[in-house]
């Protein structure tokens, strides 16, 4: 059989298998908050277990109990383990259908998670491919694109044994030699493309092809595989990912360790076909997607005004130790509203389904203790908590809380960030006027 025959049967079967995997798959979607229903005739706490094992790789809470059933968390994403695939949609108190998924969609281009949002969206229409299906195929194009200017090469250290000395000499490991023998062990950091950062791209992108249900993204996906077959396989946590640090020069890779932050598997993907066992998770929580989105909406809802977000890398700490005078505990709010240097307004975006039953519409206490001691220490009188607006908001929603004996004033501000983001932009022009006019009464 000639090579090319081969690979075609090659591909066609691993394709088959692939497909055969996902039908097996229980699919279950819910909402961010909302129970996980389980249909009858399945062990719903087998599948409980299993979901919260694949979570906790991850290290993110994604589900909490309530009532002996398990809730999805302030996340969304997928997340697929052991026969069970869960996707989790953002809540949008409505039974329009779709809706919860293209709100997903621009929640994700607004975080810069979909970097070509007008593309995308008309592949969407066209294949009615998921969110995380689009991430996949822009990230799949984002590697191609680096890898034509190689495979990233590193100086790493590693140990050798070698018949000349490089770099130094192991001397632990040379004084467990016997005599007479002509290898040296040694520690040098060659330039090698078997590094970690190649090993991580590799990892990845093994992670990408196990997840994706687009033949196109599995092509392109198993194609950079072939390229780095050389590369040894590892498998990475996402603290080990997280500890990979990126230099100026390797800028085209920042994207991809990224999102392979957010990954999860049981076990390195095999390059040719993902086993039964293997488990895949793609998880973004609310909190941080809202607060990406609303450094954009901040910014273009204040600049009539002349304010300007700073983006606050300042040390500045909330206590100083009195004999090293070093900080003890970081101040970091999420914005800072500045005009000419001078700092006008702290604020925080909180993804906190507010309650108007309850006190202080049950905002949490730690939120309002932090907003307070941003107050004092960046010495400022206003301090804003930005929230999802609910439908029982009305337009331009806030309420205003005073703190006793001081000037100072924090308010909660309902967002509307459904049709900030919106594609339509009669839509989205009107959520941008209300915005700015309730910045502009507070912030006056």
């Amino acid at each position: 059989m000639g090579c090319r025959h081969f690979s075609t049967l090659c591909e066609r079967t691993s394709q088959w298998k692939l497909s055969s995997e996902t039908d097996k798959l229980l699919k279950i979607t819910t909402k961010e908050g909302s129970p996980i229903d389980i249909p009858e005739g399945h062990d719903r706490l087998a599948i409980y277990e299993n979901l919260q094992r694949a979570a906790e790789k991850l290290g993110i809470n994604a589900f909490r109990w309530k009532q002996k059933k398990l809730y999805a968390a302030e996340v969304v994403g997928y997340i697929q383990a052991q026969g069970i695939q869960l996707n989790i949609l953002p809540k949008l108190d409505t039974l329009e259908e779709n809706r919860d998924e293209d709100f997903l969609f621009n929640l994700l281009a607004s975080s810069g998670y979909i970097k070509n949002p007008k593309f995308a969206a008309a592949q969407t229409k066209k294949t009615a491919l998921e969110p995380l299906e689009i991430i996949i195929s822009e990230l799949a194009g984002e590697i191609e694109a680096a890898l034509r200017g190689g495979i990233p090469r590193r100086y790493e250290e590693t140990r050798e044994d070698s018949q000349s000395i490089r770099g130094k000499i192991d001397f632990p490991r040379l004084s467990t030699r016997p005599p007479g023998n002509t290898l040296i062990p040694i520690l040098h950091s060659p330039l090698s493309a078997g590094n970690k950062l190649s090993q991580a791209v590799k990892f990845i992108t093994g992670a990408l092809h196990h997840r994706t249900t687009s033949s196109i993204n599995r092509q392109r996906l198993g194609a950079i595989l072939e390229l780095l077959s050389n590369i040894k396989n590892r498998e990475f946590s996402s603290r080990e990912l997280h500890l990979i640090k990126i230099s100026r020069h390797e800028t085209q890779w920042e994207r991809t360790i990224s999102i392979g932050q957010m990954l999860s598997t049981g076990h390195s993907p095999d390059p040719t076909f993902s086993g039964e066992s293997s488990a895949f998770s793609l998880l973004f929580k609310l909190e941080h997607l809202f607060e990406r989105s609303m450094r954009k909406i901040i910014s273009e809802s204040i600049k009539d005004s002349g304010l300007k977000v700073l983006n606050n890398n300042l040390p500045l700490y909330l206590l100083n130790d009195a004999q090293s005078k070093k900080g003890i505990v970081q101040l970091r709010p999420d914005y800072v509203l500045h005009k000419n240097e001078n700092y006008i307004a702290i604020a925080d975006a909180k993804w906190k389904r507010l309650d108007r039953t309850k006190r202080a519409y049950g905002v949490d206490r730690d939120d309002l203790y932090q907003i307070n001691a941003y107050l004092g220490r960046f010495k400022v009188e206003k301090g804003i908590v930005f929230v999802p607006r609910l439908p029982w908001m009305q337009a331009g929603w806030s309420v205003m809380y005073e703190i006793p004996e001081s000037p100072a004033k924090i308010y909660l501000v309902g967002v509307d960030l459904e049709c900030l983001l919106s594609r339509n932009e009669i839509t989205r022009k009107e959520a941008y006027t209300s915005l700015s006019c309730t910045l502009k009464n507070i912030l006056n």
